[in-house]
């Protein structure tokens, strides 16, 4: 047995695939590569996907189920202070590695923490230094004191049971594993670390469910949380920015953290189609509609946001269906492989014949005939899809809801380009790249948090918009390589190359030297392809559609003021507008989800 899996680590190291095979698009803009994240050297990266595939089946079919049983008869007041505990414990690495590194200053505040926290905090349970007096924690480890002299990680190694790491870090762990008390004293250590891991388990798991690769997201944020300097960040922040309120996006959940584990999970056959697609279904007992839910751009069926808008129609009594955008790895890998997400003609008769399909079986296994009032919602470019059914309904629908979505999607695509270059407003490589790295850490860092407010969002407008613009550019990424790629591609063979081609790939290349030149190939006129873009050249449709509701924000970055007024002049009474929240940030809002829930009445 153990043969075996060698020798297939061994077969998988030794075979590659030709991405040479399909023809990319030169990128528009050369200097886009300068902002792109890299990753830590990976000469091992076949053998380190493998290992990556070792732990995820571990957490899926091992800790992941362990730690819901955990967290379901362990109260989290329980859990909590458990985890402060072990936090102070661990006062010894971060003094020892702070006075190694000079920092004496620091060394002095984790002392004073300890301190505080071993006595009025009852022994480290709970952590009256941070909640009570504001004593901030300077966590140091070994490998960053390492990092501290000059050691920059030169190999990513990716443990069996550990995961990410380095040739530095793992030296440094082993360092402080010596001074970790809980490491004397088997198995208080395991028994401590799968208490934290409880916290973040669900989240770890949506990770491995919406990602498409979750191994290359893994290695990129290693990269930058273990080998940027200290220096590149700061609190500087913009409030009032669009793009700053943006982010809050990012942070939209459930009320019910475990609404997820209400979904079923479904799937369809279309004829045409490589694979099954799935999608998730909410079923509610006393329902009476069924909603047809449409993430945005990229947006995978199981995402946060569409749990969120899933929750508020569950709460109206809806049976809420959703499946993965066209343009996620999960629809393009079940897609037709000539299939090039963005035109509408195309993306309507699958998503048509999608929904036909799901609402047979959903009528036939779920539903029974009781739910046969049917609704459509969407948010972004799930809300440019909603106004073109809409457009379209024909008695199909009786209900419409869209947020935030684009007007003209050609217009909104190079929009999302234009973010990813904010940080080159002076033309300067080098401070770009500064930018991009300073907005990278800072959203490391604010990753454990959930803000309410702006002002605890330390972000700048310039790297705000770095982070949307990233976030949209990996999108289109995954979308390219799982359509085009997934097939002839191994998980375990290394992707770095490729992965760096697509990357510089804009949405106007994707637009201009993909998907027209394709169309165009097919006798699809130019013409066409324009006026296909735009969602005002069906207005007249849309005012005939009765039950219409929008929600917008009037500083999203997507809406100019010729489209607010366009919405205002053709659909009076239907239209809510939010002084703030850029684009979906203000999904964040109770009051926004309040009046979104309440356009869902009968």
């Amino acid at each position: 047995m153990k043969f075996s899996y060698l020798f297939l680590v061994f077969l998988v190291t030794s075979c590659s695939s030709d991405f040479n095979q399909i023809a990319l698009p030169e990128s528009e803009n050369p200097n886009d590569s300068a902002l792109l994240l890299r990753g830590v050297a990976d000469p091992i990266e076949p053998f380190n996907r493998a290992m990556f595939s070792l732990n995820k089946g571990l957490f899926e079919y091992l800790l992941y189920p362990t730690t819901q049983g955990y967290n379901y008869v362990m109260p989290e007041g329980a859990r909590t202070g458990i985890k402060d505990f072990y936090k102070n414990l661990l006062y010894p690495v971060r003094v020892v590695n702070n006075a190694l590194q000079n920092e004496w200053e620091e060394a002095w505040v984790e002392t004073k923490r300890f301190g505080i926290n071993t006595t009025v905090g009852f022994l480290g349970f709970t952590d009256p230094a941070t909640d009570k007096y504001g004593i901030k924690l300077y966590d140091e480890d070994l490998g960053l004191t390492l990092g501290h002299y000059g050691w920059e990680p030169q190999m990513y190694i990716y443990l069996p049971f550990f995961g990410g790491s380095s040739e530095r870090d793992v030296l440094g762990n082993i360092g402080d594993n010596f001074l970790d008390p809980a490491s004397y004293f088997f198995p208080a250590g395991p028994v401590l670390k799968f208490n934290d891991i409880s916290f973040i388990a669900r989240d770890i798991n949506e990770v491995l469910t919406t990602q498409y690769d979750a191994y290359e997201l893994q290695h990129l944020l290693y990269s930058v949380q273990r080998r940027a300097p200290k220096y590149a960040v700061s609190t500087a922040s913009e409030p009032e920015s669009n793009c700053v309120q943006t982010i809050y996006a990012a942070y939209v959940k459930p009320e019910d953290n475990e609404f997820i584990d209400k979904a079923t999970e479904g799937s369809i056959s279309l004829e045409g189609f490589r694979g099954e697609l799935a999608y998730n279904i909410w079923t509610h007992p006393e329902a009476e509609k069924t909603l047809y839910l449409l993430p945005g751009l990229g947006e995978h069926r199981s995402s946060s946001r569409i749990q969120a808008l899933a929750e508020l129609a569950y709460k109206e009594k809806y049976n809420v269906i959703t499946f993965s955008s066209p343009f996620n790895f999960e629809f393009l890998k079940a897609a037709p492989k000539s299939f090039l997400a963005g035109y509408i003609e195309d993306d309507l008769v699958y998503i048509d014949q999608i929904i036909e399909a799901i609402n047979t079986n959903v009528e036939t296994l779920v539903v029974k005939g009781s739910a046969k009032s049917k609704a459509v919602m969407g948010m972004s470019l799930g809300a440019w899809y909603t106004m073109n059914l809409a457009a379209r309904n024909e008695g199909r629908f009786e209900k419409f809801v869209v947020i935030n979505p684009p007007v003209n999607l050609f217009e909104g695509l190079t929009a999302v380009d234009d973010l990813y270059r904010a940080p080159f407003k002076n033309n300067d490589i080098e401070e770009a790249r500064k930018v991009a790295n300073v907005a990278s850490l800072k959203a490391l860092a604010s990753l454990t948090g959930s803000p309410r407010v702006s002002n605890e969002l330390p972000f700048t407008h310039e790297e705000a918009a770095f982070l949307i613009g990233l976030n949209f550019r990996f999108t289109l990424r995954q979308a390219i390589f799982a359509g085009q790629y997934d097939e002839m591609t191994s998980f375990y063979e290394s992707r770095e190359g490729i992965y760096q081609k697509l990357s510089s790939i804009s949405y106007k290349d994707y637009y201009d030297k993909m998907v027209k030149p394709a169309l165009i190939k097919r006798g699809v006129k130019n013409e066409s392809i324009v006026e296909s873009v735009d969602i005002r050249n069906l207005t007249e449709q849309l005012k005939a559609e009765g039950d219409f509701n929008v929600f917008l924000s009037q500083n999203d970055f997507l809406m100019k003021e010729e489209y607010l007024n366009w919405f205002k002049d053709n659909f009076k009474g239907k239209v809510d507008i939010n002084p703030s929240g850029g684009h979906l940030g203000n999904l964040i809002q109770p009051d926004v989800r309040k009046r979104i829930q309440q356009s869902l009445k009968n």
